[in-house]
């Protein structure tokens, strides 16, 4: 099964059920779906060079229109972005973390739990900052915040980058099932799905042996506030 997922800028993101991501602009076809004017020879082309998913290393990849705070799964992933360097005083640290939007509606929903993994771990959102913890006696099992970098600073590259660390996440946690909170500062929110999608693809198509990459735990990531 399959949906679509609608970031804007022309974009589409296919959910899909299988290792190669499919990325296609808005009235376009890829990957097995060849647009029916294609000629066969091209049709063939497509089929030969896109390879077959395994269903045994299939993630699904699909929207959530579901309450973060009221999902049932494994894990939820949580972007979030440091201060602006711009309103600091000269010698003045960086402060912790503000949690906005979505996450803070999540951390409202948890208890104030999001507020002091952000405090007890002096958590400030630079990129390559991850935090961790579990979630005892409710519906999602662990819940992480990963540091989306300055929010006045945010680029294509920089969402896309985002993107693939979420993901990034989610596969080290080993859960089965993930939820993930989108960005909420603005930039090119087309390259937030193809950064996830970049990071769960991993081409095996020549490689033999203990070599193949083994199948990750990931079955399920959502990306919250998208309508289904």
């Amino acid at each position: 099964a399959s949906s679509k997922l609608n970031f804007g800028g022309g974009l589409a993101l296919n959910s899909v059920r299988g290792c190669k991501p499919i990325i296609a602009a808005a009235g376009t076809s890829t990957r097995r779906h060849v647009s029916q004017k294609a000629s066969p020879d091209v049709q063939e082309l497509v089929t030969r060079v896109v390879p077959v998913p395994k269903a045994e290393n299939a993630i699904s990849i699909k929207a959530s229109a579901e309450k973060p705070g009221e999902w049932k799964g494994d894990i939820i992933i949580v972007p979030v972005f440091s201060a602006a360097k711009t309103d600091l005083k000269e010698g003045e640290e960086v402060p912790d973390a503000e949690l906005t939007g979505s996450a803070k509606e999540l951390d409202e929903s948890l208890g104030g739990i999001l507020s002091d993994l952000v405090t007890e771990n002096s958590f400030k959102g630079k990129k390559g900052e991850k935090v961790l913890t579990f979630l005892p006696g409710k519906n999602t099992k662990r819940v992480a915040l990963v540091g989306a970098g300055d929010a006045t600073k945010v680029t294509a590259d920089a969402v896309e980058a985002l993107g693939s660390a979420i993901a990034s996440a989610a596969l080290d946690s080993k859960a089965k099932t993930a939820l993930v909170l989108p960005p909420v500062s603005g930039g090119d929110t087309a390259a937030f799905p193809i950064g996830i999608l970049s990071k769960l693809y991993v081409d095996d198509r020549f490689r033999t042996g203990e070599n193949v990459s083994k199948a990750p735990k990931l079955e399920s990531l959502e990306i919250a506030g998208i309508d289904a």
